[in-house]
């Protein structure tokens, strides 16, 4: 047993922390009290603590760094998680401090989207798809998700058809968003994938006897 300075009470020596400088080798205060002190300290000198962590931090920041790593790539769905709470709390000054990047690193921020754009060149084109057909509303809200990842694998075997034929390939609108007499939706069942040369001579030229019996049966 053991008696704490602070709270004045007898206690297990498994209550205390160990202490080099003491002549038992055990802390005067408790456990339960030395969280109370330290509490309090906090409290009262916020800078002082921020300071050392930041200098404890800059000490050892490969180590740190090296932990976080290992920590984000054990954990995917976690991290993705507190990035998307951490953005959605500071959505506006992230916002603002992208723009604020992307004015002081034109050249850097240009080669980091291009390199984006060649490893990721289906998501790329699902995204420009995805942001015409919003222009022209042509994507409905009561789409699913399941339907809306049907669409993104369109882009996906154009890029693979691209990849195994070394051939241009483009996802068509089976009935044109912009028709001369019909326009059509943003959807898994208007979609195909075509050579961008035969795509380029179709223009956005719907042919009902063509098409007409796979729309009525997928629909």
């Amino acid at each position: 047993m053991k008696f704490c300075n602070t709270c004045k009470t007898e206690k297990p020596l498994s209550d205390f922390n160990k202490h080099k400088r003491m002549r038992d080798g055990l802390a005067s205060q408790c456990r339960e009290c030395k969280k109370i002190t330290d509490a309090k300290y906090r409290a009262k000198n916020p800078e002082k603590i921020a300071a050392g962590k930041a200098k404890c931090y800059q000490r050892k920041k490969s180590h740190y760094n090296k932990k976080s790593l290992e920590w984000a790539q054990n954990n995917p769905d976690a991290r993705k998680e507190i990035a998307n709470r951490s953005y959605q709390n500071n959505r506006e000054a992230k916002l603002v401090y992208s723009a604020e990047y992307r004015a002081k690193n034109k050249d850097k921020y240009k080669v980091w989207v291009r390199e984006w754009v060649k490893r990721n060149r289906d998501l790329d084109r699902a995204k420009h798809a995805r942001r015409r057909a919003a222009k022209l509303s042509a994507t409905p809200d009561w789409l699913s998700k399941d339907q809306l990842c049907e669409i993104q694998d369109f882009y996906s075997l154009a890029r693979d058809c691209e990849i195994i034929t070394g051939e241009s390939y483009h996802v068509d609108h089976i009935i044109p968003l912009q028709g001369k007499n019909i326009s059509g939706l943003h959807v898994p069942w208007n979609l195909q994938v075509l050579p961008a040369d035969l795509n380029q001579s179709k223009s956005n030229k719907y042919d009902p006897d063509l098409y007409g019996s796979r729309l009525e049966e997928s629909t």
